[in-house]
């Protein structure tokens, strides 16, 4: 949050937030530190409850009653009269939060108890610490973190540079002291601030509805999911990529109350312009705003410019300058909502991973498919096939992983069918010998407790590739509320999720289908010519190009990080993996920044933001060794990249 709401304990822009206090006068002194510049609700006992800096239009509370009160806090459809009614009822809160469009937190406080909820697959987190002999429950780890005055995990911030983060790597805590509350579960604190307990609200729904059915309630879900960002009025930004993510988000945008802005990025690439094309054909009459990405920052590139700070390591640092001037801009214009297409590639995508469940459902069905996969892929009968038959529970399969670790090798051919339950996990080169002895000690300490997001090995995969676009997700709404500008990602929103979840596996996609759920879902809504669309313009050419420009910057902020001063990272290792040495022993060119820039990327590399730098830098020259050995991307890597393409 900004200084002003927190005082003089925050010092860093974080943007928006709340804190959720329970109801003992032991809290109260934690709340005044709090309240400058901030709005405050109570408890029906008069003690404060909420303290928190969003804007009035994200905050909506129940009218008073005798011992409850109920907030949801977010973008919802929430009325006077669903508070009104979920107020009256224990299970209210659980309801309101499952029946509710939108994406939000529901903020209940009843007889005493202070209750959270957050959303259900995590662009809406929820943590809790104990905090001057209480306990009490924030939205940002982060500034959980600086109000308490805890100290990082160094072992965990050490693990959080192993890629890929499978589950549950994702779940430790940053901070000594601090806990996540998973996705999906609610928060209850007693009254005396002194115990606590979560509690399971949200299961995956039953896929049990055809793509007819499927396509009709994602349609309806995700115009209701705009709906929530458009129903205020005023100005509203919107991607329009035209592509099949952003652009119906842009559509349900046009038919709201709001002046939607669209906007269109182009590049002299090769194809560079199609996107353009496809964004007109596709919505002609609306208003529409063209910009080319050579006057954007480049990726990789101007770190040292982010203000923003994010409150664990994420892939949106990679494009998250350029991102900050796109929302930046679309304030300058008025806008209070951006809104985009994240999220789309994670729910609309085909995962080879349900061929393994459909074969114990459909057997023939998902052989035709793998054979299909097989042939477009020009994979191997082994390859293809042996996978299917394996069935492996998840803490063996993870503790297998652990025990078998090795180094990346960055020129080894990715095999896009693989059927496991996640992705192998790799150590970086440069991760010093000391902590990747601790980091193997606590991978084995949770390969012991460590169980799949849902029974089945296709389902598992979903839910798990659905969080990671929520994690992306979620640190792009830091980047805008930062700016005062909501950024919101609406395919991730609960009910949208939830529709995709609830249609069965073999008709969400197919290998020869691109995106077929959502091209049903627009049929008649959008020109056909356009819901015929077979490829889209990829950034890859724009990535790999910000990566060889970053070099010296990407290195300065790891030399100057705390990630080096604590021996964490070993960074002559560093400038040799990534970057082949290329760079001079001093850690940067001639032509590097230095002084100022040097000092400012220290500052940042010194947040919880400098975590996935060096991560991030690994992963990327992997991706340019790649390409200039194959001429492409291998195709499962290729969501990963979308990710760092915001915004193009």
């Amino acid at each position: 949050m900004h200084e002003s709401a927190w005082g003089d304990r925050v010092s860093v822009i974080a943007g928006w937030g709340f804190v959720l206090l329970p109801d003992t006068d032991s809290a109260v002194p934690l709340a005044r530190r709090l309240a400058r510049g901030s709005a405050a609700l109570h408890h029906p006992s008069g003690r404060p409850w909420l303290v928190h800096n969003y804007p009035a239009e994200q905050v909506a509370v129940s009218a008073d009653r005798s011992d409850r009160r109920l907030a949801v806090v977010g973008f919802s459809a929430v009325t006077p009269a669903g508070l009104s009614q979920a107020v009256r009822h224990l299970d209210g809160p659980d309801r309101l939060a499952r029946e509710l469009d939108g994406s939000f937190w529901v903020v209940p406080s009843f007889a005493g108890r202070s209750h959270a909820l957050g959303s259900a697959l995590g662009v809406r987190r929820i943590y809790r610490a104990r905090i001057d002999g209480v306990w009490v429950a924030l939205d940002r780890a982060d500034v959980l973190a600086e109000i308490g005055s805890f100290d990082f995990d160094e072992t965990t911030r050490a693990l959080r540079t192993i890629m890929p983060l499978v589950h549950p790597l994702s779940e430790e805590p940053l901070w000594r002291g601090i806990e996540p509350v998973s996705p999906g579960e609610s928060l209850t604190i007693e009254a005396d601030g002194n115990r606590y307990w979560h509690r399971r609200w949200w299961t995956p729904p039953k896929a049990e509805m055809d793509r007819s059915r499927g396509a009709e309630r994602l349609r309806d879900r995700l115009a209701a999911a705009v709906a929530t960002r458009t129903n205020g009025g005023g100005v509203v930004h919107s991607d329009l990529s035209g592509g099949f993510d952003s652009t119906p988000v842009t559509y349900f945008a046009s038919l709201g109350r709001a002046r939607v802005v669209a906007s269109t990025a182009y590049n002299t690439d090769l194809g560079g312009r199609e996107d353009l094309v496809w964004a007109r054909k596709a919505l002609p009459g609306i208003e529409h705003s063209i910009l080319s990405l050579e006057a954007l920052p480049t990726f990789c590139l101007g770190f040292s410019e982010v203000t923003a700070r994010f409150d664990e390591p994420s892939d949106t640092i990679r494009a998250a300058p350029r991102i900050a001037a796109m929302i930046q801009a679309a304030r300058s214009n008025g806008a209070r909502v951006y809104l985009n297409g994240l999220g789309g590639d994670h729910l609309l995508s085909l995962m080879p991973a349900w061929d393994h469940t459909l074969l114990r459902r459909r057997p023939l069905t998902a052989l035709r498919r793998v054979r299909i996969s097989q042939l477009l892929e020009g994979a191997t009968f082994r390859t293809a096939f042996l996978p299917l038959l394996r069935s492996q529970p998840y803490r063996a399969w993870f503790g297998r992983m652990v025990e078998t670790m090795e180094f990346r090798d960055p020129y080894r051919k990715a095999t896009a069918m693989d059927l496991t339950w996640g992705q192998r996990i790799y150590w970086p080169r440069w991760l010093t010998t000391a902590h990747r002895a601790a980091v193997t000690t606590r991978l084995r300490e949770i390969a012991g407790t460590a169980d799949p997001l849902a029974p089945t090995l296709g389902e598992h995969a979903y839910l798990a590739v659905i969080r990671g676009g929520a994690r992306v997700a979620r640190a792009g709404a830091q980047l805008g509320a930062a700016r005062r500008v909501a950024f919101e990602s609406p395919f991730l929103d609960d009910r949208v999720v939830g529709a995709c979840l609830a249609t069965r596996i073999r008709d969400r996609g197919h290998p020869k289908q691109f995106k077929p759920l959502i091209r049903e879902a627009m049929r008649g809504l959008l020109p056909g010519d356009f819901l015929r669309r077979n490829r889209q313009t990829s950034g890859d050419p724009q990535a790999s190009r910000g990566i060889r420009a970053a070099e010296s910057e990407l290195v300065d902020i790891c030399r100057h990080s705390v990630l080096a001063e604590r021996g964490t990272i070993d960074l002559d290792e560093l400038r040799s993996h990534a970057f082949g040495g290329r760079l001079q022993a001093g850690g940067a060119r001639a032509n590097s920044h230095n002084g100022p820039a040097c000092r400012r990327a220290s500052t940042l590399a010194s947040t919880p933001v400098s975590s996935p730098l060096p991560s991030a830098l690994s992963t990327v020259a992997r991706f340019a060794r790649q390409r200039a050995r194959s001429g492409g991307l291998p195709r499962r890597d290729r969501a990963m990249t979308a990710e760092t393409s915001i915004g193009s």
